[in-house]
């Protein structure tokens, strides 16, 4: 009997010890454990791509991307226990050339993601997050080297070109240590980016500063 009594005692023992590591662990995830910053402003380089059945290409049918930055409001509510949204509003500015003709291209961008974030102590936490996202054009020209003032605006939606609004899936990650986020997206269309077909990619490296 003494031997099983030190069986049972034992095993009751673990019981509790893993009953207290969990409880410290799911601790955590809770929302008065963890500092909060709802928004912030943030700065990005940005990549863009149009992907076809033929291959990737730039706005001049290259095998290139485009170059652009990023700047915006970033609205992040967090729930507690690991859930939360990463949402806001930002400003995206793509710039190429070809043959001494510059494109510039100005957007609005608009994500919608839902965050699974995994506090690490009361100002560190690491996170993961997917959605759509939403791209509005502004306005894109070609500026011409010979006549710099008078820029040619280009046609949404028509002969190939992209269209003005496009939807896509997005999904990326980062950490957050105190009011400073280093995060990571990548996007990809999910409808046509031209009335020809083919899908908009998008890389997006952000720093931010939440408060």
């Amino acid at each position: 009997m003494t031997h099983i009594s030190r069986i049972v005692t034992s095993l009751l023992l673990s019981c509790m010890t893993l009953s207290a590591t969990a409880g410290n662990f799911w601790s955590r995830f809770d929302k008065q454990a963890y500092r909060t910053r709802l928004w912030g402003i943030s700065a990005a380089y940005v990549t863009k791509s149009y992907h076809f059945d033929s291959g990737r290409q730039d706005i001049w049918g290259r095998d290139k991307i485009m170059n652009g930055i990023q700047f915006g409001i970033p609205v992040q509510p967090y729930f507690g226990y690991g859930l939360g949204l990463n949402t806001g509003i930002f400003y995206e500015h793509f710039f190429s050339t070809m043959d001494d003709i510059h494109f510039y291209e100005h957007n609005l961008n608009i994500p919608l993601m839902a965050e699974w974030r995994v506090p690490l102590g009361r100002e560190l936490s690491v996170f993961v997050n997917g959605g759509i996202s939403m791209d509005c054009g502004l306005r894109a020209e070609y500026v011409f080297p010979d006549n710099l003032f008078d820029a040619i605006g280009m046609k949404y939606g028509k002969d190939g070109m992209p269209k003005r609004v496009q939807f896509n899936g997005i999904a990326g990650g980062g950490v957050q240590w105190k009011a400073v986020q280093i995060s990571a997206y990548g996007s990809f269309g999910i409808t046509d980016a031209t009335d020809h077909g083919g899908q908009q990619c998008k890389v997006n490296l952000r720093l931010s500063v939440l408060f």
